[in-house]
């Protein structure tokens, strides 16, 4: 599911998906003055698991989650594997500058800042 916050961010980005009920990656915006911040919690994935990329204005996240499970008990062994491949892209608003984005990624949680382009930043203009 991705988690897009209410308000401004819907106004800012659009984001788009498949509809899977099995989702495993949740992303939201966080607005900022002179940046655009998305977060996509994605656990299980290391960092080599994870591309992102931007093209024609559109950020692009992509990956795959692998997890195994192993219990042993007695005479009997259980072991569950599961995979699963995500994509989420974002298109960004028109103030965004592209060329300088920016990609943390810790503890299964991707940073991913986008600073806003110079003219998109208020000016203060002292009066005389």
């Amino acid at each position: 599911m991705v988690a897009v916050m209410i308000g401004a961010a819907a106004m800012v980005f659009s984001c788009s998906k498949p509809d899977d009920p099995s989702d495993i990656v949740d992303a939201w915006y966080t607005p900022d003055d002179d940046k655009y911040v998305i977060t996509a919690e994605v656990p299980g994935a290391g960092k080599d698991d994870v591309t992102l990329e931007v093209h024609d204005n559109v950020l692009t996240l992509r990956g795959e989650k692998r997890s195994e499970r192993e219990e042993k008990k007695e005479q009997v062994r259980y072991v569950e594997r599961s995979y699963g491949s995500f994509s989420r892209s974002f298109t960004l608003p028109s103030n965004a500058d592209a060329n300088r984005v920016t990609a943390d990624f810790k503890d299964g949680v991707l940073r991913v800042e986008v600073p806003k382009a110079a003219e998109a930043k208020p000016k203060v203009i002292s009066i005389r």
